[in-house]
């Protein structure tokens, strides 16, 4: 286990604990974590094998997902819950990972429970 290794897995830790913070980004990690921004945006790829901004996004949509077919929260609330600062942004990255809107998606969750 090296030690970039060590650092970018405490830095997912973090990410899964702090990804609803609309304000996560390379700026704030890199000061969290005291490195640059262009060091851990390369250490990132390198040892994740993507980028922060999509491991980011796809721990947000994971989690939006689990909203929108666990809870019946409001979807025009779900964005708040999961780090996005406006709902289109965040019906975008939504309908660009699962192929379609959360309405959509929970209408075919709640008609497949029954």
């Amino acid at each position: 286990y090296t030690t970039e290794q060590q650092l970018i897995d405490n830095i997912c830790n973090y990410l899964k604990e702090n990804y609803r913070d609309p304000s996560i980004g390379l700026t704030k990690i890199s000061e969290n974590f005291n490195i640059s921004e262009s060091y851990f945006s390369f250490l990132f790829k390198k040892v994740k094998g993507q980028n922060f901004f999509n491991y980011l996004e796809q721990l947000r949509m994971n989690a939006s997902m689990e909203y929108v077919k666990q809870t019946d929260c409001a979807l025009s609330d779900i964005y708040l819950y999961v780090g996005y600062n406006n709902t289109g942004s965040f019906r975008r990255a939504f309908k660009k990972t699962f192929g379609d809107t959360p309405g959509n998606i929970r209408k075919s969750w709640l008609s497949s429970q029954k």
